[in-house]
């Protein structure tokens, strides 16, 4: 990449991992800027170089935590259909959260809201019927 810009000039710019003299791994993102004169040949370059290991750290620390407190705010709804599974179809924890992993398969749609759906039909006194349409 960076030879075509030095031979005909334009603009690229990479996303390099190193290792530093300490033995860390860094993040750097470098671009450059080749200008041409009117013959094509490369008169100037200019570029520069930016540790971005801190920005990409707390970015991804970011991501990881939303995704546990997603699992987490879904777990008490998906426990809770678990137990109306156990309860009517007489199957243990492994077995009931199967049947919602299923069905939550067979309809496309994410397994917590296959266990809200079953837990609102229990409180509306629904929950055999409800559970009677799962596959």
């Amino acid at each position: 990449m960076w030879s075509g810009l030095l031979e005909a000039g334009g603009q690229g710019a990479l996303l390099h991992r190193i290792i530093d003299a300490h033995g860390k791994e860094r993040r750097v993102f470098s671009a450059i800027f080749a200008l041409a004169d009117p013959s094509g040949h490369v008169q100037r370059v200019r570029g520069f170089m930016v540790d971005v290991t801190l920005s990409l750290r707390i970015e991804s620390e970011h991501a990881a935590s939303q995704a546990i407190e997603g699992v987490y705010a879904h777990k008490a709804v998906i426990e809770q259909a678990k137990g109306i599974v156990m309860t009517l179809q007489g199957v243990d924890p492994e077995g009931a959260f199967k049947v919602l992993a299923v069905q939550s398969q067979h309809t496309n749609a994410k397994l917590h809201v296959v266990a809200e759906e079953l837990v609102k039909a229990a409180a509306a006194g629904n929950a055999k019927d409800a559970l009677a349409k799962f596959r």
